[in-house]
């Protein structure tokens, strides 16, 4: 069975041959009540040298007017066929672009809905476990669909916002990547910090949990300080 946007284009086009159809049958249908029409002007006018001669007698012209009027060859007759008019084909192909386009934009939404329910894209809640006594790490994501990527927390490690990008890589599995400064009590500049976070999106869309998470941290100087390995789930998120 074909998509919904396979049966979307496929009635469009169906719409579309049917308006040209229609186009050309009133065009054709124009052009043959054209030649009717001349040919009954035609048919109806006689030449003066084809006229019969005059009669003689009373009695010759009854005789004639007679004979023309039960001859069938002689007889003509004007029969009213009114044309269909050309706006009328206009407003045909104007309803069916109006049709068209509220199939696309039907279409359009109907694949915005479907793209947010297997993207990333939008804005997330997430909740980071870190070992105890430390809580739970709140953190404010947004994933824009050019693959960049901010992230803010509420840790209390003086800290940039995070900029980064993300990516897909299967079919319900994305990597995400960010990197943010770190500062001392006097803002002066400590380091930065890489985090690196593959993500499983849950069926509907609206939420997901971490599979792995690698953080590496650097000094001023960019020597790496250390890398940490996080198991899978420390991570889980909810779109908002």
């Amino acid at each position: 069975m074909p998509s919904g946007g396979g049966q979307t284009r496929a009635i469009v086009i169906l719409i579309l041959l049917l308006a040209e159809r229609a186009s050309q049958l009133g065009s054709s249908s124009l052009h043959k009540r054209a030649a009717e029409r001349a040919n009954v002007r035609s048919a109806s006018y006689k030449p003066a040298r084809d006229a019969p001669d005059a009669p003689g007698t009373v009695r010759e012209a009854v005789e004639q007017v007679t004979a023309t009027q039960s001859s069938p060859k002689e007889m003509t007759m004007t029969v009213y066929m009114p044309a269909i008019r050309p706006d009328a084909f206009r407003w045909l192909r104007l309803l069916t672009m109006t049709v068209f386009m509220g199939l696309l934009s039907a279409q359009v939404a109907t694949a915005a809905d479907g793209d947010e329910k297997n993207s990333l894209t939008g804005n997330w809640l997430t909740s980071v476990v870190r070992p105890a006594p430390l809580p739970v790490l709140l953190s404010l994501q947004t994933y824009f669909a050019d693959g960049n990527a901010l992230d803010e927390s509420n840790s209390t490690v003086i800290r940039s916002l995070g900029h980064g990008h993300w990516q897909r890589d299967g079919h319900a599995t994305f990597t995400r990547f960010t990197l943010n400064f770190t500062f001392d009590a006097a803002r002066n500049f400590t380091g930065t910090t890489e985090r690196t976070t593959r993500i499983m999106l849950s069926a509907d869309g609206q939420t997901y949990s971490s599979l792995s998470t690698v953080t590496r941290r650097f000094d001023a100087a960019g020597n790496l300080i250390s890398t940490v390995a996080d198991p899978a789930g420390i991570e889980t998120a909810r779109r908002f």
